[in-house]
């Protein structure tokens, strides 16, 4: 799935002129970013114990906040040189104040500057997570929070299909620039609910190979939702994968790494040998290979430091 995230980022089909294989690639690296979030919401209700609306659960959620919310300051701090460069190279030559007014929109709203796109899903998660523990708080259940957040991404999303929207309505959505900013509030409880239930795996198998045949016929909010069902069904068959090899989470940490590290690779990439933005297969390829590598000897080095001794 990281790897989908670096091809959405990199479109290496950006000259196939395939119909049927380009929505067959649509749909597949769309999987992604609902993935991450539904196994987000799964792998956090597995830390947490009915009452939901407790004290400690509460306090569980609220510590994987801070989590997420240091890892986007992090991760913001370290893509700011890449969002300093994007203002020097505008071609519009704006004042000061509206770079500044920009990147602070982008921080908190939209959660993007130039070319650290992946930084969205983080700030998606933390408003995810602030709406969780509110109504939690107020003793909303689960099933009605994933409800709550069905009926928010709904209407934001219907909100960013381009039509003639006036006045205020109008400059909501060009602050918040789409309405994928909610798509946490939607997959993270799914995913806290897929936790609790009880699922066979070969319905599974059907349900993911029908909703992707279904997402292949459809476009918009119905295309949207079949790939979430796909997310689901794929989560759910590879939840069920279950082995104490240290390979897994060493594959977790890389994917989290690849995920954050590849923009920084494919702009370092694309500078050195292009001079400017360039997308395609090749540097698709280069932009994967590297921050492969560069995830592996991070990880590694990282299960070397804790361990003391030379292996995973």
């Amino acid at each position: 799935m990281s790897i989908c995230v670096v091809a959405i980022h990199t479109n290496p089909l950006q000259y196939c002129t395939n119909n049927i294989i380009l929505i067959l690639y649509d749909r597949f690296v769309s999987l992604a970013v609902p993935f991450f979030f539904l196994a987000s919401g799964f792998l956090l209700s597995l830390k947490l114990s009915p009452p939901y609306d407790s004290d400690k659960s509460i306090s569980i959620i609220k510590a994987y906040l801070r989590k997420i919310i240091g890892m986007y300051l992090l991760w913001s701090a370290i893509y700011l040189p890449l969002a300093i460069y994007g203002f020097i190279i505008d071609t519009k030559n704006r004042p000061l104040i509206m770079y500044v007014f920009m990147y602070l929109r982008g921080l908190l709203l939209i959660g993007e500057n130039y070319n650290s796109w992946m930084l969205w899903y983080l700030l998606s998660t933390i408003y995810a997570l602030l709406l969780i523990i509110f109504l939690l708080r107020k003793h909303v259940p689960l099933p009605c929070i994933a409800f709550i957040g069905v009926i928010i991404f709904t209407v934001w999303h219907c909100l960013s299909i381009p039509a003639g929207h006036d006045g205020i309505l109008s400059l909501v959505l060009s602050v918040f620039r789409n309405g994928r900013i909610s798509s946490g509030m939607f997959y993270i409880p799914a995913g806290m609910l897929l936790a609790k239930l009880t699922f066979s795996k070969k319905p599974a198998y059907l349900l993911l190979a029908a909703s992707f045949a279904a997402a292949l016929l459809c476009d918009g909010l119905a295309k949207s939702f079949f790939i979430a069902v796909c997310a689901a069904s794929l989560l759910v068959i590879v939840s069920g994968f279950r082995s104490d090899s240290e390979i897994y989470p060493f594959m977790r940490k890389m994917s989290t790494a690849i995920y954050f590290v590849h923009m920084y690779v494919w702009s370092i990439c694309y500078t050195i040998l292009y001079g400017r933005k360039t997308m395609g297969l090749g540097m698709f390829t280069l932009t994967v290979l590297i921050s492969v590598l560069v995830s592996a000897l991070y990880v590694y080095a990282g299960y070397y430091r804790k361990s003391g001794e030379n292996r995973w």
